[in-house]
């Protein structure tokens, strides 16, 4: 018997060629079903397959995502199939092999998603039979497809679910989708002056929190503050913190080695709009945002569009850090409706370098005299200085409270006094 004999007499014998309605397969025809999928030679044969399920010219539409997003909406795929009350009769991968999945963290566990797999299904009510299926290429981006005279209705359909079901949503999460864990960091454990608390709390959190409220008053519902200041001063240790904060509000964190990739502001977009309303923190954006003077980036172009653009979206809250405030892009930076306020990050007061001393030294302590030398001594100091100082300490001394002597011991042994190569002192100069 030829292969295309055999072909149609595996198509009849379950039912593909004939107009009724199919019942449940079992798994011996989940294995025919590969094994027609194996008898394609190119993709014309694939195409006949998903005529012969539907019945229908092998008409489809298309949606293509970058890596990160398209993981995101692939994951919701088992879910959409479920709600819909949609039968999956069978499936199978790339040319008739194995369908492909791959495990992504959720807050509940790990979700098994598609990433090449073909779906044959069937809406129970309508009973209207369609192709669904996930191709993902070499670079990770995934493309969605399906094959149906309704297939716009379909994607449109998966679009909103995707939408207001996916993982992410109310989550910390990178550009690749990503789930991220900051541990149980507060603000309590960040010092800060009265003014920082107060433009963080007022245009931050309180902001973020209240955005549907406020864009209810005609708010814009977008929001950009640029936290600024030299290395080691505790701008990721902020961000961590007020991530930890926005409970229940998405947060996507973009570094400087995601966002400067090709085609990251596309998947920033996207992300945006599946988890909005959300905060976007933009980590070291001198790197990405250079002033065009200075050389710039053409992806500051794609971002400056992406802020003033996103009108349709739920409210987005941007947040940006820099050891550089000189050399990011003016209108990036300085210009409201992007970035509406700028916080400087400069030395602490005598009072706060005080606590953040004591702060660091935990579980360990000062003497009253210690803690007054310690204090006197990390004027103009970083967090990250002051932290070596007291690292310093335990290694030099096995006590639980250190004197003096001992904290005149480890500074000299800091070398900070000999060259400071980072700091605010250094800074000014």
């Amino acid at each position: 018997m030829g292969s295309k004999a055999k072909r149609m007499e595996i198509l009849e014998s379950m039912g593909l060629i004939r107009q009724e309605t199919p019942s449940r397969v079992t798994e011996s025809t989940t294995h025919e079903f590969t094994q027609i999928m194996a008898i394609q030679g190119h993709d014309r044969e694939e195409q006949r397959i998903i005529h012969h399920w539907t019945m229908s010219p092998p008409s489809n539409e298309d949606w293509e995502m970058e890596a990160g997003a398209g993981d995101v909406v692939a994951a919701c795929i088992p879910q959409f199939l479920e709600a819909n009350d949609i039968t999956v009769h069978s499936v199978a991968g790339p040319r008739g092999g194995m369908p492909k999945y791959r495990s992504v963290q959720s807050a509940d566990g790990l979700i098994r998603t598609p990433r090449e797999v073909t779906y044959f299904v069937e809406h129970s009510e309508s009973k209207e039979r369609f192709v669904l299926q996930v191709e993902t290429d070499r670079c990770g981006d995934i493309e969605i497809s399906v094959y149906s005279p309704n297939a716009s209705v379909w994607i449109a359909k998966l679009r909103a679910f995707a939408k207001a079901n996916n993982h992410l949503r109310g989550q910390t999460f990178d550009l690749l989708g990503k789930l991220i864990d900051h541990g149980n960091i507060t603000l309590d454990d960040v010092i800060l002056t009265e003014n920082q608390s107060q433009v963080i709390n007022r245009h931050i959190i309180e902001y973020a929190r209240r955005i549907n409220e406020l864009k209810g008053r005609g708010a814009r519902g977008q929001r950009g503050v640029l936290l600024e200041g030299v290395p080691g001063c505790g701008k990721s240790m902020l961000l961590r913190a007020i991530a930890n904060e926005l409970d229940g509000i998405s947060v996507c964190i973009a570094g400087p080695d995601q966002i400067c990739r090709h085609g990251s502001i596309e998947v920033l977009k996207e992300l945006i709009e599946m988890t909005a309303p959300c905060a976007v923190f933009i980590e070291e954006i001198d790197i990405f945002g250079a002033d065009r003077r200075r050389g710039g980036n053409p992806g500051m172009a794609e971002l400056m569009q992406l802020m003033d653009g996103l009108r349709n979206v739920p409210g987005v809250l941007w947040v940006g850090t820099t050891n550089r405030p000189e050399v990011v892009e003016t209108a990036l930076a300085d210009r409201p409706g992007r970035f509406d306020r700028r916080l400087k990050f400069g030395p602490l007061p005598d009072k706060e370098r005080s606590r953040l001393v004591e702060c660091m030294i935990l579980p360990q302590r000062l003497t009253p005299e210690a803690l007054e030398l310690a204090t006197s001594f990390t004027d103009e100091m970083t967090g990250a200085q002051v932290r070596d100082l007291a690292e310093t300490l335990r290694i030099l001394s096995d006590k639980e409270e250190f004197d003096v002597s001992d904290v005149r011991e480890a500074w000299e042994d800091c070398g900070f006094e000999a060259e400071r190569v980072f700091g605010f002192a250094r800074s000014a100069s």
